[in-house]
């Protein structure tokens, strides 16, 4: 959690609020909507919500599974593979629990449709294509430090164990740690 806290201003400003009793985005219904939502949103918003998502996951550990957890390996593992029929389930169990059936709607198109590829990419093949989704998905960590980097490699270290993402996605949570670690060494952290 420290780490957290120390690399990302948002956690300790809402911690420090949640302290004082003001509202704030530490709120635990409202992270619960956010770890669906992260995939909609833009770096900057990234870079603010993240920390205080991990941290209220940290926090109410017993409802990961419950209330959409695996949701955030999912997002935090930007190596898209092409969708199957089981992917397009848990897409649609996820749309569903999404704010609004709009916000749903962009989840479904943005985890299950191929996107729209520039003219010059059409030509190209299916791994081509995919290897360019990849880079356009890690866009979402595009404003991270070091520092930023290496505290979510160490939470998601750190939850590796726990039964709802060792049980439900254990394939995504490991590609998501491979992820990361390969920033932070890219970095000359690891």
């Amino acid at each position: 959690m420290r780490l957290l806290a120390d690399a990302f201003t948002s956690l300790p400003r809402e911690l420090q609020r949640a302290e004082s009793g003001q509202s704030g985005m530490l709120d635990h219904a409202k992270c619960v909507e956010m770890r669906s939502d992260l995939a909609l949103l833009v770096p900057p918003q990234v870079v603010e919500w993240l920390p205080i998502v991990l941290y209220d996951l940290t926090m109410h550990r017993e409802s990961c599974r419950e209330e959409d957890g695996e949701m955030v390996a999912y997002f935090l593992d930007p190596i898209v593979r092409p969708p199957s029929r089981h992917d397009e389930e848990i897409v649609d169990k996820f749309a569903k629990s999404c704010s609004s059936e709009e916000d749903g709607q962009r989840l479904r198109d943005l985890m299950l449709t191929e996107p729209p590829w520039p003219a010059r990419l059409s030509e190209m093949s299916a791994e081509q294509r995919l290897d360019y989704q990849n880079a356009s998905n890690e866009q979402s960590f595009s404003l991270f430090n070091e520092r930023q980097d290496l505290a979510v490699l160490a939470w998601l270290e750190a939850v590796r164990t726990w039964d709802c993402f060792r049980r439900f996605c254990p394939e995504d949570l490991a590609r998501a740690i491979q992820y990361w670690q390969a920033r932070v060494n890219a970095r000359g952290q690891g």
